[in-house]
C-alpha cells in the first residue's frame, strides 16, 4: 500500500517547480502588471483606430447635447456625420455598423428625451442612410488605394533593390560598405547609385548621380548601372569603359540628360584607378590623415562628351577610399551655411568599418537638413595585404586634414 505520508501536496509540488504557493479554489487572482500593460497600449490602440475614436466621442457628445437641450433644440441629426469619419478606418463594416447605431439612436429619440416631429425624424434618417452609403463607399475605395499603395511601394523596394544591389562585403583585399539615404522621407529610390563588380583586370567600381529626380532619374540610373554590369568585365581599360558609358548616356531618350560619376578599378596589386566624370572628387586616409584625390584635369560629366583623365594611386594597407554623391557637400545648416565636409567625415578613416559610413550620416543630419539624395561607397584595403610601392602621394602638402 502507497505512503501517504510521501505523496506531495499541491503546495511542496508548485514550491518545487518553482511556481510558489497555489492559490485556494474559488479566489480570484488579480494581476496589477497586466491591467498595467494593458493601460500602456491603450494610447498605440487609439492611435491606430483614432478615426473611430473621435467619432466616438464626438457621439457621445452630440448625445449629452440633445439631451441637455431637450425638445426645442434636437441635435440628434449631427450624427450623420459619424458613419463618415469612421470611413476613414477602410473598413467597411465599421462604417455600417456605426451608420446603423446612429440610426438606432435618432430613432429611439434618445429615450424620449427630445420629442422630434415624424417628418424630422425621417429626415434625419434618410441622412444617416446617405452617409452610411457614402461611408461604406469611401471605405471601400481607401482600403482599394491602400492595397494599391502597397503594391506600388513594394514595386518600388524592389526597384531600389535592382537598381543598388547589395556589395559584398570583401573581395580579394578589399572591403567595402555602402549607405544610401534619400532627401525625401516618401522616397525609396532617386538618381544616386553605385555598383562594385569582378572583372579580369581588378575589382571595378562606379558611384554617380544623374541629373534631376523622379523617374526619369531612376530609369537613367538603371541605364547607366545595367551597361556598367555588362561592359566593366569586358573592356580592359577605364578610358574605354568610360567611352562607352558615355556613349549610352548620349544615346538616351532625352538629349538633356546628363550623369556626374567616378568610375574606378582596384588591381590586385594594390594599384588604384580612377576616373572622375564631373563628381566630387573620392577622399583617401591613411594614417590617420585623409587627402582629396583631384584629377589633373577635370571632366565633363557622363552624355556630355566626358574624357577623364585617370589617376593612378598605389594603395597601403588600411588605407580608405571613400566615393559620395553631392548630398554630401550640398546640405545646409539652420543657420543657411553649407555643412563643412571636414566636420563631417573627421573619423571616417578611423571608425569601425560597419559603422563609419553612419557615423558620417549622423553627423550630417545632426549639423544641417538633407537637401539631396546621399550615396556613399566605402573601400578599405585590409591590413594584412601586400602592400603598394610608395607614391608622391605620401606628401604631407597633399593631405587636407588629421583624423580624430
Amino acid at each position: 500500500m502507497r505512503d501517504s505520508s510521501r505523496v506531495p501536496t499541491r503546495e511542496q509540488a508548485a514550491r518545487r517547480r518553482g511556481s510558489g504557493p497555489v492559490e485556494p479554489p474559488g479566489r480570484v487572482r488579480l494581476c496589477p502588471i497586466g491591467v498595467i500593460q494593458t493601460l500602456a497600449t491603450m494610447p498605440t490602440v487609439l492611435r491606430e483606430h483614432r478615426f473611430v475614436a473621435a467619432a466616438a466621442l464626438y457621439a457621445v457628445a452630440v448625445i449629452i447635447a440633445d439631451i441637455c437641450l431637450g425638445s426645442a433644440h434636437g441635435v440628434s441629426g449631427l450624427l450623420v456625420v459619424v458613419p463618415i469619419v469612421v470611413a476613414y478606418e477602410r473598413r467597411w463594416k465599421w462604417a455600417a455598423m456605426s451608420a446603423l447605431l446612429s440610426a438606432v439612436v435618432i430613432a429611439t429619440n434618445l429615450f424620449g428625451r427630445s420629442r422630434v416631429p415624424l417628418d424630422d425624424l425621417l429626415v434625419r434618417l434618410g441622412g444617416v442612410t446617405l452617409a452610411a452609403a457614402f461611408g461604406i463607399y469611401a471605405a471601400i475605395d481607401l482600403a482599394a488605394r491602400e492595397h494599391s499603395l502597397a503594391h506600388t511601394k513594394a514595386a518600388a523596394e524592389a526597384a531600389q533593390r535592382a537598381i543598388l544591389p547589395v556589395v559584398p562585403e570583401q573581395l580579394g583585399p578589399y572591403r567595402f560598405a555602402t549607405l544610401y539615404r534619400s532627401s525625401a522621407e516618401e522616397s525609396l529610390v532617386g538618381g544616386d547609385f553605385y555598383k562594385v563588380i569582378r572583372s579580369p583586370w581588378g575589382t571595378r567600381l562606379i558611384i554617380g548621380d544623374v541629373e534631376g529626380k523622379g523617374l526619369g532619374a531612376v530609369s537613367m540610373s538603371s541605364l547607366v548601372l545595367g551597361c556598367f554590369r555588362e561592359w566593366a568585365p569586358r573592356t580592359p581599360t577605364l578610358d574605354d569603359l568610360v567611352q562607352v558609358l558615355d556613349q549610352r548616356v548620349l544615346d538616351y531618350e532625352e538629349r538633356s540628360a546628363f550623369v556626374t560619376a567616378v568610375v574606378g578599378n582596384l588591381g590586385t596589386d594594390l594599384m588604384l584607378e580612377l576616373a572622375v566624370c564631373g563628381h566630387q572628387h573620392p577622399l583617401l586616409s591613411r594614417d590617420r590623415r585623409w587627402s582629396t584625390l583631384a584629377p589633373e584635369r577635370c571632366s565633363t560629366p557622363l552624355g556630355l562628351g566626358a574624357k577623364p583623365t585617370v589617376q593612378r594611386v598605389h594603395l597601403q594597407p588600411g588605407d580608405r577610399l571613400l566615393l559620395y554623391t553631392d548630398g554630401l557637400t550640398e546640405t545646409r545648416s539652420a543657420d543657411g551655411r553649407w555643412v563643412a565636409l571636414e566636420d563631417v567625415v573627421a573619423t571616417y578613416g578611423s571608425d569601425p568599418l560597419a559603422t563609419a559610413l553612419d557615423t558620417v550620416a549622423a553627423r550630417l543630419t545632426e549639423r544641417g537638413k538633407l537637401l539631396d539624395d546621399l550615396a556613399m561607397l566605402l573601400i578599405e584595403v585590409a591590413p594584412d595585404a601586400q602592400a603598394g610601392s610608395p607614391t608622391s602621394w605620401e606628401d604631407s602638402r597633399l593631405w587636407g586634414g588629421s583624423l580624430q
